[in-house]
């Protein structure tokens, strides 16, 4: 399935896509700029989408928020059909490079195998200026979701795209730390801190993301940043009576969430509550990050 949405007076475009079994996710058009590439399952509805583009919107550059599957997907197609220049943040560049298999209820999410792009090379920039200049992008480095995410943030005009950096409501999160995707909360604290610090002044601030579309931007941030500091306090309170993580995932959630169970665990909120519990708190209940 595919949708397109546009935004700004449809100086950006967003191309989502989602397959009967999965959830949706995002590419982002601004002036040239393509960011994110979809999934391998999506290639053919993305050739027809960027070769149906007038001149005057036609690609130059691609930026890759990071190597996942449904957000790098794209990329071989991208350099190796259309000469399209890539870029990915340099912990990232390897896997997009070499290419990757993955478990089976990523294939039925997202299509794969995932198909080695080598000519993508490495983001060695801190800004970015679209194709007629109109847009410049600061570009910030917030892993926690994955160790190379960055962000693209337009401070004139108060976007910022943060893939998959934002989401709705915090409940599930991807693996334990020997998995090939895995998040890390506390850093993905620490990443929310540092864009609401950066985007602090920004007036009417937009955030643009890969798998829930646009969102008034300190509202969500702010949203993300209570959830997760609250769920921290919640799971050692409950650890501290003696609970075991399991059962904290009972008392805070009712039941582990059924994707849990189809992804036997490796997205689940049983991973919430362990990584909340390996995030130390001070003895004042206070949030104790090192970031």
């Amino acid at each position: 399935m595919v949708k397109i949405e546009r935004y700004a007076d449809d100086e950006i475009v967003r191309w989502a896509w989602a397959s009967a079994q999965g959830p949706w996710t995002s590419a982002y058009l601004v002036d040239g700029l393509l960011i994110d590439s979809g999934p391998p399952g999506s290639t053919d509805e993305f050739k027809q989408f960027i070769q149906s583009l007038p001149p005057e919107q036609a690609v130059e550059k691609v930026i890759l928020t990071h190597w996942h599957e449904d957000h790098a997907g794209g990329a071989r197609f991208l350099s190796e059909e259309l000469g399209l220049p890539i870029y990915i943040h340099k912990q990232g560049i390897d896997n997009v490079r070499k290419g990757f298999s993955y478990p089976d209820y990523r294939v039925l999410a997202w299509g794969g195998p995932f198909e080695p792009a080598p000519a993508v090379l490495p983001l060695e920039v801190s800004t970015l200026t679209t194709k007629t200049g109109n847009y410049t992008f600061e570009l910030l480095h917030l892993p926690g979701h994955s160790n190379d995410l960055i962000v693209l943030i337009e401070p004139a005009q108060a976007w910022g795209f943060v893939s998959d950096s934002i989401v709705p409501e915090y409940q599930m999160i991807f693996g334990e730390p020997s998995e090939d995707i895995h998040e890390d909360i506390e850093q993905i604290h620490a990443s929310l801190k540092q864009l609401q610090r950066h985007t602090a002044g920004m007036d009417r601030l937009a955030i643009f993301t890969a798998g829930f579309g646009m969102f008034p931007g300190h509202e969500i941030l702010a949203k993300n940043i209570s959830d997760i500091e609250g769920l921290h306090e919640k799971v050692h309170e409950l650890k501290s009576r003696g609970f075991e993580a399991r059962t904290i995932v009972d008392k805070l959630f009712g039941e582990e969430h059924l994707t849990g169970h189809v992804t036997n665990y490796a997205l689940s909120r049983l991973n919430l509550v362990k990584a909340l519990l390996r995030w130390p708190i001070n003895k004042k209940g206070n949030l104790h990050s090192t970031f």
